[in-house]
């Protein structure tokens, strides 16, 4: 494993520790600590500690992108159309949709990384503007906006049924972020989870696919 730098470090303890106590709460000294340097040293790689938390925002974008190309999800590749990706849907079984269902859930649930970033957010939209913003944007939105498109084009290929594409899109997403909240921080209910998001994906795609 490449060893990281100072810069990385630093990203990494803020949002263990902005995840754990809310951004407010912890100070540039303790994420120095955190890291093993002097507050002085960190000043050298961010300007304060509000500029750690929008790099945060930036980075996670990236590096959201990078787990779910690992994992092949359509529309995840730039280069991928909202047409070509609702095709490789259509042309999927739903054991594939199920899988790639459940490893964008673990991702936000279990990945080191996306489940702290997730929870820094929740807490932080109360205080934050841009965290306000951020987590519509990412939890809400974009999420809602993209699947509805996907089922829009869809439904043009005859591959689902004929009705509200957002509406759809809403049905199925609203399981997800519910299970999300139900199961945060109950890593002994995980198989519980898991199997619930199976049953939701094969109903729905019993209910609606064509």
């Amino acid at each position: 494993m490449p060893r990281r730098n100072t810069k990385e470090l630093i990203r990494i303890e803020a949002l263990k520790l902005f995840s754990e106590k809310g951004f407010e709460a912890v100070g540039v000294r303790e994420i120095a600590a955190a890291v093993g340097i002097k507050e002085s040293a960190l000043y050298r790689h961010y300007k304060n500690k509000r500029d750690i938390f929008d790099s945060l925002l930036v980075w996670m974008d990236g590096y959201y992108m990078e787990k779910m190309n690992e994992i092949h999800l359509p529309g995840a590749g730039l280069a991928e159309s909202v047409d070509i990706a609702a095709k490789r849907y259509a042309e999927s079984d739903m054991v594939t949709i199920r899988e790639w269902t459940l490893n964008v859930f673990l991702f936000w649930l279990k990945d080191d990384e996306g489940a702290r970033f997730r929870r820094m957010l929740t807490m932080e939209q109360f205080q934050n503007g841009d965290a306000d913003n951020a987590y519509q944007q990412i939890f809400f939105d974009s999420v809602v906006g993209y699947t509805t498109q996907i089922f829009e084009e869809m439904r043009s290929q005859g591959a689902i049924r004929d009705y509200p594409a957002r509406t759809m899109a809403i049905q199925f997403y609203a399981p997800i972020f519910l299970l999300l909240t139900m199961y945060d921080r109950q890593p002994e209910r995980e198989a519980e989870a898991v199997e619930q998001l199976k049953e939701h994906v094969r109903v729905f795609t019993l209910a609606y696919f064509a």
